[in-house]
């Protein structure tokens, strides 16, 4: 597989096999996550990545930034784009 394909290759993926840290059990019939439960899969996200105390704190204060709401009120959507910090 040419490294352009491999999601291995790119930097925002946990090495080896993140599903034991980031991988969880989609919520019932696969509805949104609330606040808290986006936050949760951010601040894990980024702690098993590797990612440094300043990158959690900085995303985390940008997910509860009243102006990134504005932008990205959708609370999954916000988290997953904050994944891509550091």
């Amino acid at each position: 597989m040419p490294p352009s394909l491999n999601p291995a290759a790119r930097p925002f993926v946990v090495p080896g096999n993140p599903c034991p840290i980031v991988c969880f059990a989609a919520p019932p019939g696969n509805a949104p996550l609330d606040e808290a439960g986006a936050r949760t899969y951010l601040f894990r996200f980024l702690l098993a990545r590797g990612a440094a105390a300043n990158v959690h704190a900085a995303a985390l204060s940008q997910f509860n930034d009243p102006s990134t709401v504005a932008i990205i009120a959708d609370p999954t959507l916000r988290a997953s784009l904050l994944m891509l910090s550091g």
